[in-house]
C-alpha cells in the first residue's frame, strides 16, 4: 500500500512539475430519452490532465472518469451499472474566477446480471459530450454544475440515452498540495559584493531581476524578497506590486540590509541566496524561490569606479588610527602649541614626522595599483589604517588612508586627491578662503569655501616642505584632469567602516625621535 501511495505522489508530482493534474468528483441525474426508464442518480469520478494552455488562460484537457449509477424502470427492481470514459475538451477561462469546459469522451459501459430481474449482464460503447462551468474559490478548488449527453450502443439496438446534469467539485492538485508556483524568471544579474560597502546597499541597487507571471490569472499583492543567509537576518522586500496582470513581466532592483558579519570575509568566495516572490492568487497565498549564487569579494577589495569609493576605508574610528594620532598628539603638546592658529598644519606635520621616524615605507605594489586600476571596474587591494600601520608600508591609496584616518582622528577635515595614475591627500589649513595668505609659501587649493593644503605622502622618507610643495605641483601638474574629493562629501555615499581587530599593538617612535623630524 505504502509503494502505491508513493507511486501516486511520484507521479502526481513529476505531471504537476509541467501541466495542471486534477482530480474531480460528479453527482446528479441522468435523464433517460426514448426510453422506459426513470431519471436516477449517478455518479463519476476521475482525473484531468491540462498539458496544453492556449492563449495564457485556456488549455487543452485531456479526462479519465469511472461512473456508478442507478437504474429504474417500472416493474423491475433497481439495478446499477458502470462506465469508463476517456474524453478530450477545450477549457475558456474568460476571467479568474469562472471557467467552463467542454469534453467529448468515449468509453464503455456495464450492467450486471440481474437474477431478480431476469436480465442478464450487458456492455457497449459509450460516447457523448459535457459542459462543465466551474466557479473558482482559488486556484486549487473549484465548485460548478453541469449537463451532458451520453448514449450507451448495444446490438443490435441502442441500450439507453441520456441527458445528464448536476454539480461537480474539482480539486488541482498542481496548485494545491503539489504548491506548483506559475512564475517564471526571465532575467537576473548581480554585481560582486563588496563587503566593505555592506551599509551602501541599503540603498544602491547590486542587481536586478526579471521574473514574469504564467499564472492562468492575474495576481495581487506580490513580493519580491532577497535573502543572503550568511549575511541577513530576515527576507528584505525589494519591490512590491498590487497587482500582475496575467502574462506581465516584473522586475526589481535587488538591495539588502546586510550585517556587519560581512566584514569578517577575507577572501573571496561565493554566497548562496535566495529571491521570494510571495504573491496572492485567487485569494490564495503562493510562493516561488529562485535560488542564486552571488560572488561575495574579500573585505580589502574595491573597484575604481569611482575615485569616492575609497572613503569607505578611511576612519578617524579605525582604532591603530586613532591611537596612533593621539599618543603622538600627547606626546608632543608640551613642545608643540597644537591650540595654535595654525593647529591643523601642526598636527599634518606632526602625524608625517611620527610616521618617518615609525618608519613607515612607500611600497609599490605591482598586482594592485591605482596606476592600473583608476577608473576601471578591475579589484584592487586596499588596507585599512591599522594594517599600513601594522605592516609599516603601503601603496599610494594605502599611505593616503592612513594619512587622511589619523587627521581625521584628531578633528581635521582631509581629502583625496587624484591625477592621472596617482591618488594623494589633503587636509583643510583651518583657515577661511579671505585668510589663504596666511598659508606659507602659498601652495594651496581653494575649493568648497575651504583653504586646502596638498601632500604628497608617498615621500614618506623625505621632508614635510617637500611632500607639500610635490602634492602642490602635481595639482597644478594637470589643471584639468586633477580633481580633490573632501571626505565629507565622499561619506555621504560611502560611509566609513571600523574592523574590530583593528586594536593592534605598535611601538609609538620615542618623542625625541619625532621632533627630530618635526
Amino acid at each position: 500500500m505504502k509503494k502505491l501511495v508513493c507511486l501516486l505522489s511520484f507521479s502526481l508530482a513529476f505531471f504537476s512539475a509541467w501541466a495542471d493534474v486534477s482530480f474531480k468528483f460528479q453527482g446528479g441525474y441522468y435523464f433517460p430519452l426514448d426510453s422506459e426508464m426513470d431519471s436516477s442518480l449517478n455518479a463519476e469520478a476521475g482525473f484531468e490532465f491540462s498539458p496544453i494552455t492556449v492563449r495564457q488562460r485556456d488549455s487543452i484537457l485531456f479526462s479519465a472518469d469511472a461512473g456508478y449509477g442507478i437504474l429504474k424502470a417500472n416493474g423491475v427492481k433497481n439495478f446499477n451499472y458502470t462506465t469508463g470514459s476517456l474524453g478530450v475538451g477545450y477549457e475558456f477561462a474568460p476571467i479568474d474566477r469562472f471557467s467552463m469546459s467542454l469534453i467529448g469522451l468515449a468509453g464503455i459501459w456495464s450492467v450486471p446480471e440481474s437474477k431478480e430481474n431476469a436480465f442478464p449482464s450487458a456492455s457497449g460503447i459509450l460516447y457523448g459530450a459535457k459542459l462543465n462551468g466551474y466557479f473558482n474559490f482559488s486556484p486549487s478548488i473549484s465548485i460548478g454544475a453541469y449537463v451532458g449527453y451520453r448514449k450507451f450502443n448495444y446490438s443490435p439496438d441502442p441500450f439507453l440515452s441520456t441527458m445528464d446534469a448536476g454539480l461537480v467539485f474539482r480539486y488541482n492538485f498542481s496548485r494545491g498540495i503539489m504548491g506548483t508556483s506559475r512564475i517564471k524568471p526571465q532575467y537576473y544579474s548581480f554585481d560582486p559584493l563588496f563587503p566593505v560597502f555592506y551599509s551602501q546597499y541599503n540603498d544602491i541597487p547590486f542587481g536586478k531581476v526579471v521574473f514574469k507571471n504564467t499564472e492562468k490569472n492575474n495576481i495581487t499583492d506580490v513580493d519580491i524578497s532577497i535573502f543572503i543567509e550568511k549575511f541577513m537576518a530576515t527576507p528584505h522586500v525589494v519591490a512590491h506590486y498590487d497587482l500582475v496582470e496575467m502574462g506581465q513581466d516584473f522586475e526589481a532592483d535587488v538591495t539588502a540590509f546586510l550585517n556587519e558579519s560581512i566584514l569578517n570575509q577575507i577572501l573571496p568566495s561565493p554566497s548562496g541566496a535566495k529571491i521570494i516572490v510571495s504573491y496572492s492568487s485567487i485569494g490564495s497565498s503562493k510562493e516561488f524561490v529562485q535560488n542564486v549564487e552571488l560572488q561575495t569579494l574579500g573585505r580589502n577589495n574595491m573597484s575604481w569606479d569611482e575615485d569616492e569609493r575609497a572613503a569607505a576605508f578611511v576612519s578617524g574610528k579605525d582604532a591603530a588610527a586613532n591611537k596612533f594620532a593621539n599618543i603622538v598628539r600627547i606626546l608632543l603638546r608640551d613642545r608643540v602649541d597644537f591650540t595654535a592658529r595654525n593647529r591643523n598644519e601642526l598636527y599634518a606635520r606632526a602625524m608625517f614626522a611620527a610616521l618617518k621616524a615609525y618608519g613607515l615605507n612607500y611600497v609599490v605594489d605591482p598586482t594592485s595599483a591605482f596606476t592600473d586600476n583608476s577608473g576601471s571596474s578591475s579589484i584592487d587591494f586596499l588596507q585599512f589604517p591599522y594594517q599600513t600601520i601594522l605592516y609599516h608600508g603601503g601603496d599610494c591609496d594605502d599611505l593616503t588612508i592612513l594619512n587622511c584616518s589619523l587627521l581625521e582622528a584628531l578633528g581635521v577635515e582631509t581629502a583625496f586627491i587624484t591625477v592621472p595614475g596617482h591618488i594623494y591627500m589633503a587636509y583643510d589649513s583651518g583657515y577661511a578662503v579671505s585668510e589663504a595668505g596666511k598659508v606659507a609659501d602659498g601652495m594651496y587649493i581653494i575649493q568648497d569655501g575651504k583653504v586646502w593644503i596638498p601632500v604628497e605622502i608617498t615621500l614618506c622618507q623625505d621632508s614635510y616642505a617637500l611632500s607639500k610643495s610635490t602634492g602642490f605641483r602635481e595639482w597644478k601638474k594637470y589643471p584639468n584632469d586633477a580633481k580633490l574629493i573632501p571626505l565629507k562629501e565622499a561619506w555621504k555615499m560611502y560611509k566609513p567602516i571600523s574592523i574590530p581587530e583593528s586594536d593592534v599593538d605598535f611601538e609609538i617612535p620615542s618623542k625625541e625621535k619625532i621632533l627630530r623630524y618635526f
